[in-house]
């Protein structure tokens, strides 16, 4: 994926904030909450309707799907490898900088339920954390069936106030941008707490 230094371009990060802001504080029925509206220590899932404030970087499509028997899933390829062309942390939920303050010292842990399609499917993703111009976490590779399987990452947040402490749960669906699918049905953050079940994933084979 990407290094600090290089990693996404203001008008992604603009587009980011745009999307996030409007799901997160524009207008909303009475009976519906942001994912993202509480406080963020206690953690948070995105998955359903929610999927929606997830969004993909240039040369990666997305698709939120809404199948009667399988429900609500975003369905993303990766038309270039992570290290071609405009960089960015494939298709990522956004976290604002209230946030990213909010979880300043504290670890985060992520599990995000995929699978691969049976037509034109990725054999792997890569998950990471990303905090712009800050600490990135670790790439880390997981396979993908087509089953629907958990992929885990986590990552201790270190104290900065540099600017601008946005955030990122990246996954990049296909590491050899084959244009190949993924499925995402579901992401869960924990704080300071591991999942029961997390099997630990390898890391990718470098680091930027």
């Amino acid at each position: 994926m990407v290094s600090d230094r290089t990693f996404l371009p203001f008008f992604v990060i603009t587009f980011a904030v745009i999307i996030y802001s409007a799901l997160a504080f524009g207008p909303r029925s009475n009976s519906t909450e942001s994912p993202l509206g509480g406080d963020p220590l206690n953690g948070f899932v995105i998955a359903n309707d929610d999927l929606k404030i997830i969004i993909s970087g240039p040369g990666i499509s997305r698709e939120l799907i809404d199948d009667p028997v399988e429900g609500v899933f975003i369905r993303t390829a990766a038309g270039q490898t992570p290290t071609q062309g405009q960089r960015s942390a494939g298709t990522f939920l956004g976290l604002l900088p209230d946030i990213g303050q909010a979880l300043q010292g504290h670890t985060i842990y992520v599990a995000v339920t995929l699978r691969r399609p049976k037509e034109n499917g990725s054999n792997d993703v890569m998950l990471r954390y990303y905090a712009v111009d800050r600490s990135n976490g670790k790439r880390v590779r997981c396979k993908v069936s087509e089953n629907w399987t958990t992929c885990y990452t986590s990552h201790f947040i270190p104290v900065s106030n540099k600017p601008p402490n946005m955030s990122y749960i990246g996954i990049w669906p296909d590491t050899k941008g084959l244009s190949r699918f993924v499925d995402i049905k579901r992401i869960e953050v924990q704080i300071d707490t591991p999942f029961e079940n997390a099997v630990k994933s390898p890391p990718a084979d470098s680091n930027d």
